[in-house]
This record gives structure tokens, sequence and C-alpha cells, in this order.
């Protein structure tokens, strides 16, 4: 701190107490600032009514303006001396301060703060997760499953997700892990609720061996596609959007967003064709490029999967 000269020090405490704080205060003022925003902090806790005791909390710890704000904020609040001690603390930056004061202006407990995300590893949105997680009313376990921090906030989401909608451990478990990227874990989630199985849904999880993204499969599982249907379809070399119009063919159940302007209206067109014959010519107009082999084991899978829809309709 720079020793000021007296009357740089009187000229000083004249002006904060034309700011309108006491002698006594404005003298504290000026001993424990160094910078025109921490005189300005100061002021403004003495103005809401802090103690010396609580402002000594946050002063000469080398906080910016931003994190002083959120310990005086804190006070405001009726925060205790232990609670704001526990955020203020210059490693963390001020909206991860923030998001340790909600927690204990929501409710939260010392230690449910403390053990679960109280972490400067963590950044704020991190945090952000983790504390809805609590004030949701999620179990311990659950909370300590996305309290971890190789998870994303967009990851610790999705897992927050699950549970509030009612999934299992075991269902959660299953897309709870850092590999896999966010939007497959929503694919995965919302799949659930679509009748997807555990089976199903770490087959849809293992893009490398079925080829395709975690959301198409989810979304083929989902309306009666079989494992080994996709299976075959990439044995055949099939893309996305092949598959996309043979699905939306045989149900016309698919989402718009699958379908390719180009054959809309074929695709359409074929869920009213039974005859194999009219099928095949559908199928080879819409998509170009496969032998007579190809075509004939195509028709295997769409047969296979029209098969499949109609048993689950009598159900």
């Amino acid at each position: 701190m720079r020793l000021k000269n007296g009357v740089e020090f009187l000229s000083d405490v004249r002006t904060e107490i034309i700011y309108g704080l006491t002698k006594n205060q404005a003298i504290f003022c000026i001993n424990n600032s160094t910078r025109l925003y921490e005189r300005k902090e100061i002021r403004a806790c003495f103005n809401a009514g802090l103690t010396e005791k609580q402002i000594k909390i946050l002063v000469n710890k080398g906080f910016d303006e931003k994190q002083m704000r959120e310990g005086r904020q804190g006070f405001e609040n009726g925060l205790s001396i232990e609670q704001v001690m526990l955020f203020a603390d210059v490693r963390y930056d001020d909206r991860q301060m923030a998001e340790i004061r909600y927690g204990f202006e929501s409710g939260l407990s010392i230690e449910q703060v403390c053990h679960f995300y109280a972490n400067y590893k963590f950044n704020f949105k991190q945090m952000h997760e983790i504390r809805l997680s609590l004030l949701v009313g999620l179990s311990i376990d659950q909370v300590t499953l996305l309290a971890d921090e190789n998870f994303n906030s967009r990851q610790m989401y999705e897992i927050r997700m699950g549970f509030a909608e009612g999934l299992s451990m075991e269902q959660v478990l299953v897309y709870a892990d850092a590999k896999y990227a966010s939007e497959d874990m929503r694919a995965v989630r919302m799949s659930y609720v679509k009748g997807v199985t555990l089976k199903q849904a770490m087959f849809a999880l293992d893009k490398e061996n079925t080829g395709y993204s975690v959301y198409n499969v989810c979304q083929w599982l989902s309306i009666g596609f079989t494992e080994e249907q996709i299976t075959r379809c990439k044995k055949l070399g099939l893309d996305a959007e092949q598959i996309c119009f043979i699905v939306n063919g045989s149900y016309g159940e698919l989402n718009s967003e699958f379908i390719n302007a180009g054959i809309e209206k074929t695709g359409e067109h074929i869920a009213y064709m039974r005859d194999v014959e009219n099928l095949t010519n559908a199928i080879n107009s819409a998509i170009s490029g496969f032998s007579k082999e190809e075509l004939e084991e195509l028709l295997i899978v769409v047969k296979s999967v029209e098969k499949t829809h109609q048993k689950t309709k009598v159900k």
C-alpha cells in the first residue's frame, strides 16, 4: 500500500466525509484502499450498514471491483461472515463467487456448497448446474455423479435433466460419460421417453460400430427399427439420408427435418405401396447406384421394418 503524505491523506478523508462517511469510516476507507474502485466499494459497504469486521473480509485481498461487490452483496443479503469467507477468495472470479452466494441465499448449507461445488476448478457454468441439482432435490448419489470437473456444463445439464425427468441411475449411467458430446447425451435421454431400452441406448452411443449419428439411431430405434436392421443398412453402405427415406416411406412418422425435399413425394407414395415390384421401383428411383443383390437385401430390411411396425400397431 502506498503511504500518503499528510496533506493528501487529509484531503482524501474530507472527500469521503463529503460522500457521507463518518470520520472513522473515512480513515478506515483511505487506509484500506489503493485504487478508486476499492474506495468506492468500501464506501458502499459502510453506506449499506456493514461493519468494519465484515469489510475487512473484502479488503487487501487483491479483489477487483466485481469480486468486492459480490462479497458486499452477500453481506447485504444476510449471509454470515463464515459464508462470505467461503467465496471471498481471489481464486474465484466474480461469476464463481456469485454462484456460491446464490447457493447460500437459496438456503443451501455450508456443507452442501463446500462438498459439491465450492471448488475453483469448476467454472461458473458448472457451478450453476451443480447448484441447481441441489436446489431441485436430487439425491446425494445423483449430485455426486454430475459434480465431476470432467463434465462440461452442457453435459452436467443432460445428467441433471435425466434425473429430474425421472430416469433411473442405471439409465443415466449409460450416457453419463465425459467422452460423449452433450448432444449425444441429449439424444439418448430423450429416446428413453420414447421407449428405447438400455441395450438400445448403448448401441446408439457406439457410433464407431453403427456408423451413424446417435441422434439418428435413437430416432430410428424409437419408431421400431432394430439394431440388426441398422447394422444391415450399414453393411449395405446406406447413408443416414437414405435410411431416413426408407423409414419415412415405411411409416410416414419420421420428423420432417429428416425428409429430403427431393424425395418427399416418393417417400409419401411408398407408404401406400404394398407390392414388392412397385416398392423396388420406388426405391430404385430414389436411391441410385445399388446392384440387384443390394436392392434385394434392401427390400428385406424394408419388409422387416414394416413387419415390426405392424406388430407394434397390433399391440
